[in-house]
Order: structure tokens, then sequence, then C-alpha cells
């Protein structure tokens, strides 16, 4: 099943993919009921649709680079849905096409055929789809050796498919170019040596390389894909007013993935087996969504209007940094992966909250927060009766959050 591991049993971790798999139907589907998507709701669900294969793409490439990086390898159960996701997703943005080609299948084939964007774009789902039905388990027996070898040519779909993406978006090409530049990055990391594909100074060469082809490609579609001048655009990538430019985006991407890896030998290490360090890098996550702000120009809520006392970053990070205390009390029991889940969730409804989003998707956020808030403080009890009582102050906080978006 989707939400077990190979050996049946309930994998949490696979179960938070799922519904992450499926939030983007989901918001798909209340967008269309709501009303959402413009006067050409058809279009902009084929836009959507496109956007999100692309994303789960370069979601699945990015398995094996976490999995070594992070030293984590459990993420490699993931890699599988994320791919299968994918698949699924374009799938779902050729049917839509061809609802609104009015099922007129002699139109959707000339259309392919004509239209040099249409055409790559749907090459590079065919070979979603055959890595889609080769995925199983009885598809590798079968192929044996030859499966690792017709799964690589995922790499080939992604180039095809960011280009395509590019090609549709024709004038402001910003979240193509972000998806390409993180796509460098993956694409070097598996050419460096094993062994120095984990190291701070191959980790920043990789941040640097990646932004420097980045800015490369940008200059090239401006100047042979366009009639923009490329250096007017260029230059506008240092005016970082309204959020940074793809460049800048993708180096922040390579620099945070440096930052991780160096946290995470830190919490292995010496530094780990202080309750001050666990404090502090939660306490830190309340400071995730000036970076989102910062990084993707998000426009916040005006906090005079909403909940001001709720969001404010002192009382985030002090009840963050609590939770940061129960993780040092938990480092040696099974109960610290659930602590971490709890701990990203709150830095996503941040970032969430950050990005101006739909009023549902912050109430199930914070529903959700609440429920597996209460949850913690009952299992933390059996761990430290005083680590639980620290929670309080967060589930009371979260309680209010739910009550104030009613």
């Amino acid at each position: 099943m989707p939400w077990t591991d190979h050996a049946g049993k309930l994998s949490h971790l696979k179960a938070a993919c799922l519904l992450f798999c499926l939030y983007p139907a989901l918001l798909l589907l209340a967008r269309w009921q709501a009303g959402g998507l413009g006067s050409r709701p058809i279009t902009e669900a084929i836009h959507f649709t496109g956007d999100w294969t692309v994303r789960f793409l370069i979601l699945a490439l990015a398995v094996t680079p976490a999995r070594a990086v992070l030293d984590w390898a459990r993420v490699l159960l993931l890699r599988r849905m994320l791919g299968v996701t994918a698949a699924l997703y374009a799938g779902s943005h050729l049917i839509l096409y061809c609802l609104d080609m009015k099922w007129d299948p002699v139109v959707v084939v000339s259309e392919i055929v004509l239209r040099f964007y249409l055409t790559i774009g749907f090459v590079a789902l065919l070979g979603l789809v055959v890595l889609g039905v080769t995925s199983t388990d009885g598809w590798v027996r079968r192929l044996g050796k030859r499966w690792k070898r017709l799964h690589r040519i995922v790499y080939g779909i992604g180039v095809l498919g960011l280009f395509h993406y590019m090609l549709q978006v024709k004038a402001d090409v910003s979240m193509p170019l972000l998806g390409a530049g993180i796509f460098y990055w993956l694409m070097l990391w598996r050419i460096l040596p094993a062994g120095r594909d984990r190291g701070p100074v191959a980790l920043l060469g990789l941040a640097l390389a990646s932004a420097v082809l980045t800015l490369v490609t940008e200059w090239g579609w401006y100047r042979f894909g366009t009639h923009i001048d490329p250096m007017r655009v260029l230059r506008s990538e240092l005016a970082i007013d309204f959020g940074l430019h793809p460049v800048g985006q993708v180096l922040v991407f390579g620099l945070l993935v440096l930052l991780a890896a160096q946290v995470r030998r830190w919490s292995q290490g010496r530094a780990g087996q202080s309750p001050f360090f666990w404090v502090a890098l939660f306490a830190l996550g309340a400071w995730a969504d000036e970076l989102a702000v910062f990084v993707f120009g998000f426009d916040r809520y005006d906090e005079a209007e909403s909940l001001d006392w709720l969001w404010q970053d002192l009382a985030w990070a002090a009840l963050l940094g609590a939770l940061g205390f129960v993780r040092w009390l938990a480092r040696s029991s099974r109960k610290r992966q659930f602590i971490d889940a709890i701990g990203v969730a709150c830095v996503a409804y941040l970032i969430v909250l950050a990005s101006n989003g739909l009023r549902s998707v912050e109430m199930a956020f914070a529903t959700g927060l609440a429920v597996l808030w209460a949850v913690l403080a009952w299992q933390t009890w059996h761990v430290s009766k005083l680590a639980a009582l620290t929670l309080v102050p967060l589930g009371l906080l979260l309680a209010y959050g739910v009550a104030g978006l009613m």
C-alpha cells in the first residue's frame, strides 16, 4: 500500500508524502468549486497540473542526493511514490488538454505534431508513463540490470519537461528557471566523485555552479528566445525589492542544502548532545517565513487586521525552542522522529501563512497541528512530565490560531 513500508508496516513518512502528493489535486478541486480558476478554468488547470508535474519530477530526482547529503536512508521510500505522482499529474495534464480541444483527436494530434513545445512535452509524458508502468517490483525483477538503464532516461525527461515549461510560459520564465537551476544542482551532484559529494566545499561549489548555469540559461533565453534585452533582465537580478530572482533563489537553495548537511553532522556529533543546540535549532525555524518572504517576495497578511500576537516571531521562537528541548530529551527515543515532523509542520505552517495562501489551507494546517500537538503532549508525558508541561503553551497557541481562522 502507498502508506506502508517494504515490511507491510505503516510508514508515517510515506503517509505524509501521500497526503502531499494528493494536496495539489485537492487544491485544484477546491479552486474549481470556488470559481477561483479565472475566466478560462480548463486552461488554468492545464497549467496547474503541468507545473506540479515538473515539481514532483524534480522531487523524485532529489531523493538520492537527500539520502547521501543528509544521511537519511528512509527517504528512499519516497522515490517511487514521487515518480509515479509526476506521471499521474502528467497524464492529467494531457487529459485536460484533450478536454480543452473538445476531445477532437484530429486537432489534438495535429497540435502535438505541429507545435514544437507540445511535441517535446508529449515525448516527456510518454517517458514518464513508461517509467511509471515499470516502477513496480514485478518489472524490477523482469528487467533485472536493464531496469536501471531504462530509468536513467528520467534525466532526459527532466530536460524535455523543463524546456517544454519554458517554451509554454514564453515571457516570464522565473519558475522554469528556478526548476532548471535546481535540476542543474541535482545533475552536477551526480557527477561528483563518490565520497566527495557530501563535503562542504563540494556543496558550496554546487551552489555557485548551479547559480552560474541558471544565469547563463536566463541570458541565453532572453538573448535568443525573445526580443528582450538580456542585459536589462540580468540587471534586474540585483533588484530584490520584490524578492530574489531565479539566480538568487537557486543560490539560496544550494546554500540551504549546505547548511542542512552541516546541521545534520553537528546533530550526530558532540553538539547534538547539548540541549542548547536543539533549542537554538528549533527556535531559528520561527524565522523561516521571513526567509521565504525575502526569497520569493510573498505578500504577507496585514498583521494589524489578523492575529498579530499569534504571529509574533519571538513567541514562535520561544515555543519552538521548547519543542527543541523536548527533542533533546527524546534523542534516544523513537519518538524523536515524530517531534522532528511536528517541528517541520510548524515551519511549513508559518511559510503557508507568509505565502498568503488559501484560508482553507491555513485552517487545515492549524487543525492538524493542534491534533498532532495533543498526541505529542500525551506521548511526551511518559518521557518527561516537565517536558510535557512545556508543550502546553504552544498547544494553546495553536488552538487560538484555529479559533482565529474560523
